[in-house]
């Protein structure tokens, strides 16, 4: 019996769904150029009427340069019935567990 060594497994350079050779190549990239490292995030929120508001999400800045999403992300907010609201959306405090399940899923995967 022969023990697998890295020359014999065909490791896939896609697994759930992270380009792992891109991933790599970018991790290197950074540590190169530190700089390049630094992002800066947006979001515009509106008010709409009550406790209702309405963020928007689209352009961010890293890598040296301005990108702009495939899409413009919405989401609104809201508090529910319960607190005289109209329910419109998730409660900040729940969007707030939602970019923190997000962030925990994205760095399990």
């Amino acid at each position: 019996m022969t023990t697998p060594t890295t020359e014999t497994i065909d490791v896939p350079s896609v697994d759930n769904g992270i380009d792992l050779d891109a991933l790599l190549e970018a991790r290197e990239a950074l540590t190169a150029d530190p700089a390049a490292a630094a992002f800066v995030w947006t979001a515009t929120c509106e008010w709409v009427n009550g406790t209702h508001s309405r963020t928007t999400i689209e352009p961010y800045y890293g890598l040296g340069e301005h990108h702009q999403h495939r899409q413009a992300f919405v989401i609104d907010g809201d508090h529910p019935q319960t607190f005289a609201s109209e329910d419109n959306g998730a409660t900040p405090t729940e969007i707030a567990l939602a970019a923190l399940a997000g962030c925990l899923t994205a760095g399990v995967a």
